[in-house]
């Protein structure tokens, strides 16, 4: 039997259609020549070796994210202690500069104070002639 197709092919019979036209564009020739049970066979094997590889590309998709957020947490763990360390460092400088300070005035007052005893101890004699005239005077004033 010869049949004659639309676009010009001529074929015999079903093997010569196979031969001619289905196999020279066959990726996969075995598949081609198998009956039909066997081509459904491979077919499953086929789209179960697919799950596997599918679950195993989400398994290790998934591994890599709690790798990435484990790496994350890390990273934000250290610039945290990084952020304390240079918090504790610039408070130290800071309590530093400020006891500095507090000693510098504190010294300034104790040169004030020193100074004011030197001149109130230069007019002791001044205020207990002072002290005496007034107590004079109310003791008079009095008699």
């Amino acid at each position: 039997m010869l049949t004659v197709w639309a676009d010009g092919w001529r074929c015999s019979s079903r093997d010569t259609f196979r031969n001619y036209l289905i196999r020279p564009f066959a990726k996969f020739r075995l598949i081609i020549d198998m009956p039909r049970p066997e081509v459904l066979d491979r077919i499953q094997t086929a789209e179960d070796e697919a799950d596997e590889i599918v679950a195993e590309a989400e398994a290790d998709r998934d591994d890599r994210i709690a790798e990435a957020r484990e790496r994350a947490e890390e990273i934000r763990e250290q610039a945290d202690a990084e952020a304390r360390q240079l918090k504790d460092e610039r408070l130290s400088e800071a309590r530093e500069e400020l006891s500095e300070e507090r000693e510098e005035i504190l010294e300034e007052g104790r040169q004030q104070r020193d100074q004011l005893a030197e001149k109130a101890s230069g007019r002791e004699d001044e205020v207990v002639e002072h002290v005496l005239e007034v107590f004079t005077e109310a003791v008079h004033a009095q008699t």
